[in-house]
């Protein structure tokens, strides 16, 4: 089960569960999901590998840290491990549809590394600063643009007779384009986090457990997964579950 897979059954998820009723969910709930389905690219995030080629020397724990996070704001899932592209296109999006989405979300963040503590052979903690996205502002931003796209869409097309799977991919095109279009409101803030490196398999890579997991939402999105939750419920009321 590589990494790859795991992001794939969160992309298949999040269309299951939230696309499954078509284009008729356009009007009642699409900030729902568009909310939804960042946080989905967000969690996709935390599971890029590192590739080959880069300008950082990834046999260090600082350098496949920071290749790792290039890689998230380029969107370049080629890196990922197990990466197949007809596997990811499989689920609805494409190749170039999560580049573009990968890029409009995180494309202005910048990140340092600060400090490397050596704990053993295998763990390491660096401690990164830079400047991530508001995740708590932008979201809604897009949504409520999404949200405009949606309604537009439904308004001028017959969607009554679309199926499931040309509803999911019309839904991520319009999310993208919301996204693309409002690029340029994306507000950056500044953050300090240390994260956990273990190395596996003789490479570096991010530690799972949950208290590195946060420290990383927080360096993606400007927010500890609490208080993104808790922004989202705010925006779009009850759990987002």
């Amino acid at each position: 089960f590589t990494k790859f897979d795991r992001v794939r059954q969160i992309l298949y998820n999040v269309r299951g569960k939230y696309m499954k009723r078509g284009m008729s969910m356009m009007k009642s709930s699409v900030k729902k999901i568009g909310a939804l389905v960042a946080a989905a690219v967000m969690v996709c995030a935390i599971f890029v590998g590192c590739g080959s080629s880069s300008k950082y020397d990834t046999s260090t724990p600082d350098g496949a840290l920071m290749t790792q996070l290039d890689a998230l704001k380029t969107g370049d899932f080629s890196q990922l491990e197990g990466y197949n592209k007809e596997d990811l296109e499989a689920t609805g999006v494409t190749e170039a549809q999560l580049k573009d989405l990968m890029n409009s979300f995180f494309g202005k963040s910048t990140y340092t590394v600060q400090n490397v503590e050596t704990v053993s052979d295998t763990e390491a903690k660096v401690t990164v600063s830079g400047k991530a996205v508001d995740m708590a502002k932008f979201i809604p931003v897009v949504s409520t643009e999404f949200l405009a796209k949606a309604t537009e869409f439904a308004t001028k097309n017959d969607t009554s007779n679309m199926t499931q799977e040309e509803a999911a991919k019309q839904m991520i095109t319009l999310l993208i384009d919301a996204a693309k279009s409002k690029k340029s409101s994306v507000e950056l803030k500044d953050v300090t986090v240390t994260l956990t490196m273990e190395k596996k398999d003789g490479k570096w890579d991010v530690s799972s457990d949950n208290e590195n997991m946060n420290s990383l939402t927080e360096l993606l999105a400007g927010s500890t997964t609490d208080e993104l939750a808790e922004s989202m419920q705010g925006l779009f009321g009850g759990s987002l579950a």
